[in-house]
């Protein structure tokens, strides 16, 4: 509530706006579950796919008469076309008419490293306050140009839970895609352990099972989607839960979060058997890394995310703001001089947990990857907006 005035959260109540596709994704839950927990309990939910996937008519109307009942000042929304639909989530007439009205507009974005998703942010933002943006900042920063953008984290909203008795020393949490699949079968191949499963729609683990899964003293994670860096959800769900979050080499997690102090990179399934062992073997650092992560996440509130919402878009009191995407001192970054003494460690083949690949294995890996990078940016030139 905002002086009296209500908020509206509208989003879909099933997953894909499908009914018999099962309940909606977490994604919409933790946005709900953050929205609460700052505006409070009267926080007012509305579900555009409770209307059906034919017609715009009956859902905004009901819309329209839900915030004139509340007398609401902000509606924030995650637009998302149902599956099979042949409507809009809410109209554009319909947005225009709750902005004429006073009512400010916040549309909530996930995936936009993909061209689709940018194509459906720009098609939507004359008629919204403000987008809030994930996963990328790079591509958040390409969209600011002309529209309304704000970069964020995604909200944390779960409690640490116990983590299961597997024993497994590494997890992976989510569905075991191609390149993860071969991640995991290499570190089973040489001895480690790893309590793998789950995956967004498939019905296989609750939310606190998924909490689970992660829960383990290291967790994976994958850090580019096709050619663009990404940060996910994930990210910020291993660290409040205690892991040390295993990621492969990404540019976007390394602006948030300091490599070798609050998180693991990795550059190659070799890279990653190494850092695994050197950490299996140093219960001080494992417990060092975990503690930093944790640490550097409760930065992220709720309190702060919304506050800066409402900064932006004039509801706000100025008040609670901080960077995001913060400022490394790189004269005091612990990870740097390990990363130096690595080299020398190396030669004595002591296993450390720093840089374990010589600067040519470096090389020939870092060209092939921009050549690979390169030939699919050829390819997708075409298609990005």
């Amino acid at each position: 509530m905002i002086d009296g005035k209500r908020v509206v959260y509208a989003y879909n109540a099933f997953y894909q706006g499908r009914e018999d596709f099962g309940p909606t994704s977490s994604w919409e839950i933790t946005w709900g579950n953050s929205l609460e927990h700052f505006f409070g309990p009267e926080l007012v939910r509305f579900n555009p796919d409770a209307f059906g996937p034919d017609s715009n008519a009956e859902s905004d109307a009901a819309l329209l008469e839900l915030v004139r009942e509340h007398d609401t000042e902000l509606l924030v929304m995650i637009s998302h076309v149902g599956a099979g639909w042949t409507r809009a989530f809410i109209s554009k007439p319909t947005l225009a008419a709750l902005r004429s009205q006073g009512i400010k507009v916040v549309s909530i974005w996930g995936d936009i490293q993909h061209a689709s998703e940018r194509v459906s942010v720009r098609a939507l933002n004359p008629q919204v306050d403000l987008n809030v943006c994930t996963a990328s900042s790079g591509a958040a920063a390409r969209l600011a140009g002309d529209n309304p953008v704000l970069y964020s984290w995604v909200p944390i909203s779960d409690a640490k839970v116990e983590p299961c008795d597997c024993g497994a020393m590494v997890s992976l949490a989510g569905s075991l895609k191609l390149n993860r699949q071969r991640t995991v079968q290499y570190l089973q191949d040489h001895g480690v352990r790893v309590h793998a499963g789950g995956g967004e729609g498939t019905g296989a683990l609750t939310r606190e099972g998924y909490l689970r899964m992660l829960a383990h003293p290291m967790t994976l994670g994958f850090a580019n989607t096709g050619f663009e860096a990404v940060t996910n959800a994930r990210t910020f769900e291993a660290l409040t839960q205690g892991a040390v979050l295993l990621e492969a080499w990404g540019t976007e997690t390394a602006k948030i979060l300091r490599p070798y102090d609050d998180y693991v990179p990795w550059h190659s399934h070799e890279d990653l058997l190494r850092k695994v062992t050197a950490l299996t073997a140093d219960p001080d650092e494992l417990a060092r890394i975990s503690a930093n992560g944790q640490q550097v996440v409760s930065r992220f509130t709720d309190d702060a995310l919304w506050n800066r919402v409402l900064n932006r878009i004039g509801l706000g009191t100025g008040a609670g703001e901080f960077a995001f995407v913060h400022p490394v001192d790189w004269t005091t970054y612990q990870g740097r001089g390990r990363w130096a003494a690595s080299l020398r460690d190396q030669a004595l083949s002591e296993p450390r947990l720093d840089r374990s690949v010589t600067f040519t294995q470096r090389a020939w890996h870092k060209g092939i990857w921009e050549l690979g990078k390169a030939k699919r940016l050829a390819k997708k030139v075409l298609q990005r907006p």
